[in-house]
């Protein structure tokens, strides 16, 4: 791989702890769990730790607070093979989380950002030279607006891409957005995304009507293709994934078919997989594969970290496991989504 086929992540770095429950509990109810998993990860760091088992090279910011989870990160980077400058440590409490997950699989998730929150503009310029070394600059919503734009306006201007999977979900930035060459969202996110962009499911006078993908995810890409947005994916779990790019006919990925435990880590495999293949200059078709069967091996236990797939891995998925037979075709699907969305 050529050495600027790089990836620079504006990263975070938490302690969580993952419970596994029959069913998800309701609000005021207590349950009692089969399993309790307390392992580190974060967002940013899932994804840096995911690119590098996929043999990219990797670099980027996380930040830690002066706490025992702090603390622990330089050995955590080291079991990794992650170079430990990319931690930047602040006084106070590092970011902790706490999940569930069910028995089909599902989850739930709450993050606290602790020292994650207090990256800014300053440390992306410090950091110039590393971010524009890039080939690709990737961030999270786990880290602070004011990072990521300061970071995106850097790579930006020196002709690299950005990508953004924003979340846990808040509103974007038009200095984000604007500034964004890919976009990954979830179906729940891609719905957020359309109420805060005000669009409907209606079908424009120019646009054919789509049997097979609601009409919101296509109005919703054109919007963001005209913020200057060049790509956006809506990932849909078991049931695939679409990948919009402005002038192209959206291509659909199905999800393989595994035996699924644990979800969480999914969306994180699945944008490192991304990303993986596009630095190894993939086409869009075979880089959205990776995608999908880096996702789908690290629903295959429990936990994120130490189910993020490698290379054999992935490659496993690839040539053994059967793709999840889709509905989108027939317009079953479609219809629901388009219902849930508007």
């Amino acid at each position: 791989m050529a050495d600027r086929q790089r990836n620079f992540t504006i990263g975070s770095f938490v302690a969580g702890c993952v419970v596994k429950v029959d069913t998800l509990p309701s609000p005021g109810e207590s349950r009692m769990a089969t399993s309790c998993l307390l392992e580190v990860g974060g967002k940013g760091f899932n994804m840096l730790a995911g690119l590098n088992r996929l043999g990219v090279a990797v670099d980027g910011i996380i930040a830690v607070g002066d706490d025992l989870i702090g603390r622990c990160a330089p050995s955590v980077f080291a079991e990794e093979g992650l170079p430990a400058h990319m931690l930047h440590r602040f006084p106070g409490p590092s970011g902790g989380a706490a999940g569930f997950t069910d028995a089909e699989g599902e989850s739930c998730l709450a993050v606290y950002p602790g020292a994650n929150a207090l990256l800014n503009a300053s440390h992306m310029r410090a950091l110039k030279d590393r971010i524009t070394g890039a080939t690709i600059v990737s961030a999270q919503f786990e880290a602070p607006d004011e990072a990521i734009s300061a970071a995106f306006a850097i790579a930006r201007t020196a002709g690299r891409q950005t990508l953004l999977n924003p979340s846990p979900y808040r509103p974007i930035s038009p200095e984000i957005l604007t500034r964004c060459s890919i976009l990954i969202v979830n179906r729940v996110e891609a719905a957020c995304l359309a109420v805060d962009m005000a669009l409907t499911g209606e079908i424009a006078p120019d646009q054919p009507p789509q049997d097979d993908i609601p009409m919101i995810w296509h109005n919703l890409a054109q919007a963001l293709f005209a913020e200057g947005v060049e790509l956006v994916i809506i990932t849909l779990g078991a049931q695939g994934a679409f990948a919009f790019r402005n002038g192209t006919t959206p291509y659909f990925q199905p999800a393989f078919q595994v035996d699924t435990r644990d979800m969480m880590g999914a969306g994180d495999a699945f944008n490192a997989g991304l990303m993986a293949a596009m630095l190894s200059g993939k086409a869009l078709e075979e880089a959205m594969t990776w995608a999908a069967a880096c996702g789908a091996a690290a629903t295959c236990g429990l936990g994120v970290l130490s189910n993020l797939p490698g290379m054999t891995d992935m490659q496993a998925i690839i040539q053994n496991a059967p793709a999840h037979p889709s509905l989108f075709a027939k317009g079953v699907i479609a219809n629901q989504l388009q219902e849930e969305m508007l």
